[in-house]
């Protein structure tokens, strides 16, 4: 009996089914090392702990939750909130509960016993104030909690005693339970699911020490005599001499007349690996962890490891947080409504520099945040001065009660003759034009542009002037089976005048030759991009671009220069042929003749619009990539439109001005410009010149 042997079994122990001593044994194995489970292995916090899933979801889950940072908040007007580390429960929550633990190894210790026990108990000391002092965890496997005179209070072992608490000195964080009141043991519910990975591991490491061999029959051609013992001597040698790994390979050596045969089970047979693989999965499953956390990697790729880790925090950590959240601000504060205990979480939601980056663009041009702001949340100090409190808030926002206050436009000034998308040149386009070499560094200069970047907007700028050429090639190529196409569409379609008929025809027409306008651009393109890389490069230092990244981007780029050019051929004439026929006009005509006009004037206009967009498209791409803002920078006289833009600066996910737009800045002669497509960089409008630097 043991340690049991001056045990005397009264009523109580009747009481609790024990009936003779070796109850008594089993209720004392039990406490000591946990109830078996169906594979024999006994399962309790302590051993559960040997199987290496159950260790590393556990320290997972505990060390996370320990080392968010932990704050005191009081509430500032009805919303917001302000850190409040003078608060006497400050030091105690985020630096030392008390004179022996950090508030890290406190709190790691008290979500170890909620993911085994289910419950986490710490004693509350208070000080004359009845203001907690201090918090000392109490072992969790030896609390009871009980009702006594309609009041909770919680009795636990303190060497050879028990000691009483009331309610409000113990802080009680329980886990999900029957009752609320008390949470349910996972190693308890998951007893057989843990025990069967014990012994799968018990099995593999037998199986191993036992040279990869399993049970061995000894077969003797005579008889043993069992009181000779002569059948134990033959196994304990046996054993010492060819059992485990060092024996593995030793020479076996038989004697009168005996045989050996194997009793062999495979691991592959009783599924081994696949039980062990299984187990790792199902105790992801008891503790509401994604597999890959436990390092399960088979499910977990480049692509949605983030969105893994997401669901990671807000499915498994988060819940844990909250119940500590709101046990703390009852027990602790009282449920002061003016002051409160909260985890930050937004570091195991950051994702990568450019994906946070974006995010907070859009909140800081939006005046969600402010630059401080910004700063705080990626651990920078905040600028000096009052400029990184400022709110920013996008011109172009309007009130929506007030969307009928702006001026109507019947047709957009920079946009030409009948939604040209490359309009008519404004005040000062010569002598744009006229700004090459050492006069347009020299006009940057006195505009505040660096010398670096000068340079870089130079030397892009002679590259574009090559390009030129090149895209009204191409304009021409297209523009030739433009004609032919869509001048036999409007005689079929305006034999009855209908132009709803032309438009679908027409919209039909160049879906099916996209391919072709894509193919005249699509070189052209990706060489310019090409040029117009390593000119960015050397403006923002940077060693190197990844290449298939930016292939991706051109391609998408070259999608939007074919839409662009058909879209704009699709409006432009069915404008000019409805505007015919309300003109009592022929419609066909109309059509030819804007169609005459085109090969005339459209492939220069095109191609001045290209060049801009493509180097500030390419250059811009280089500066995101390299983790830089674009700034917009107006080129010699320009317009007041422009000039409402000059210095602006914008991350990636960023615009200078959203869709929906109406465009009328301070100095404006010809109305609002309603845009129609967000402006990512120059150009634009129709004649537009401007171009970019790395912000």
């Amino acid at each position: 009996m043991g340690i049991v042997k001056n045990i005397r079994i009264g009523r109580k122990a009747n009481r609790a089914g024990i009936q003779s001593l070796a109850d008594l044994d089993r209720i004392m194995d039990q406490a000591l090392w946990g109830e078996k489970s169906y594979t024999g292995v006994n399962v309790s916090g302590d051993t559960a702990m040997n199987f290496s899933a159950v260790f590393c979801a556990v320290q997972l889950i505990s060390q996370t939750v320990a080392s968010l940072p932990l704050f005191i908040y009081k509430r500032v007007g009805e919303n917001g909130k302000k850190r409040f580390p003078n608060h006497p429960l400050h030091k105690i929550l985020h630096n030392t509960p008390n004179p022996e633990m950090t508030s890290f190894s406190f709190r790691e210790s008290l979500q170890g016993h909620l993911c085994l026990w289910g419950n986490a108990y710490s004693q509350i000391i208070r000080n004359g104030l009845g203001q907690a002092r201090e918090l000392w965890p109490i072992n969790p496997d030896t609390v009871k909690v009980e009702r006594e005179g309609g009041r909770i209070v919680y009795k636990y072992r303190e060497g050879t005693g028990e000691v009483k608490l009331p309610a409000d000195k113990v802080l009680h964080i329980p886990a999900l339970g029957f009752d609320g009141r008390v949470g349910y043991s996972v190693i308890n519910k998951a007893r057989q699911s843990i025990g069967l990975g014990l012994a799968t591991e018990e099995f593999g490491a037998r199986f191993f020490g036992n040279g990869s061999n399993s049970a061995t029959v000894l077969e003797h051609p005579g008889h043993f005599n069992e009181k000779s013992g002569a059948p134990d001597r033959l196994r304990k040698q046996w054993t010492e001499n060819y059992g485990g790994l060092s024996n593995a390979h030793k020479p076996i050596i038989l004697e009168e007349g005996m045989k050996i045969e194997k009793l062999t089970i495979p691991p592959d047979d009783a599924q081994f690996l696949q039980t062990r693989k299984f187990q790792v999965e199902e105790i992801a499953r008891w503790f509401n962890l994604p597999p890959h956390k436990l390092k399960d990697l088979d499910r977990a790729t480049f692509n949605n490891i983030e969105e893994l880790q997401i669901e990671f925090v807000m499915d498994c950590i988060r819940p844990w947080l909250v119940r500590w959240e709101q046990v703390l601000n009852w027990k602790l504060l009282d449920n002061d409504p003016n002051v409160f205990v909260e985890f930050n979480i937004e570091g195991l939601l950051r994702g990568n520099i450019a994906a946070r980056s974006e995010a907070y663009n859009v909140m800081r041009t939006n005046g969600i945040i402010n630059a401080n702001e910004w700063r705080s949340l990626e651990n920078m100090n905040p600028q000096k001065g009052e400029q990184g409190d400022i709110y920013l808030v996008p011109l172009n926002m309007q009130d929506a009660s007030k969307i009928n206050e702006i001026k109507p436009v019947a047709s957009n000034p920079f946009e030409g003759n009948d939604d040209e998308e490359e309009g008519g040149e404004e005040e000062g386009d010569e002598e744009k034009k006229s700004l090459d070499g050492a006069k347009l560094i020299t006009r940057l200069l006195e505009r505040g542009i660096s010398k670096r970047a000068a340079a870089s907007i130079q030397s892009r700028r002679r590259v574009a002037s090559r390009y030129k050429p090149l895209f009204e090639l191409a304009t021409r190529q297209i523009l030739e089976k433009e004609r032919k196409g869509v001048m036999t569409i409007a005689k079929k379609a305006f034999g009855e005048r209908d132009v709803t008929d032309f438009s679908k025809k027409l919209f039909d027409w160049y879906e099916k030759n996209k391919p072709t306008i894509r193919k005249a651009f699509a070189g052209i393109v990706t060489s310019y991009a090409n040029d117009i890389k390593p000119i960015a490069m050397e403006e923002v230092g940077a060693t190197e671009v990844d290449t298939n990244r930016l292939e991706t981007y051109v391609n998408e780029y070259v999608d939007k220069v074919s839409n662009r050019y058909a879209a704009s051929s699709r409006g432009q004439l069915v404008s000019v042929a409805r505007k015919a026929i309300e003109a009592e006009r022929d419609p066909i005509e109309a059509v030819e003749a804007r169609i005459a006009d085109w090969e005339t004037k459209r492939p220069d206009k095109v191609s001045n619009r290209e060049i801009v967009n493509g180097e500030c498209a390419f250059a811009q791409f280089v500066y995101f990539e390299s983790g830089f803002e674009t700034r917009w920078v107006t080129m010699g006289k320009s317009c007041p439109y422009c000039d409402s833009l000059n210095g602006m600066v914008i991350s990636r996910g960023g615009c200078f001005l959203s869709a929906g737009t109406a465009w009328e800045p301070e100095g404006a002669t010809h109305g609002p410009m309603v845009i129609s497509t967000n402006i990512m960089h120059p150009a634009a409008h129709g004649g537009c010149d401007c171009s970019v630097m790395a912000g």
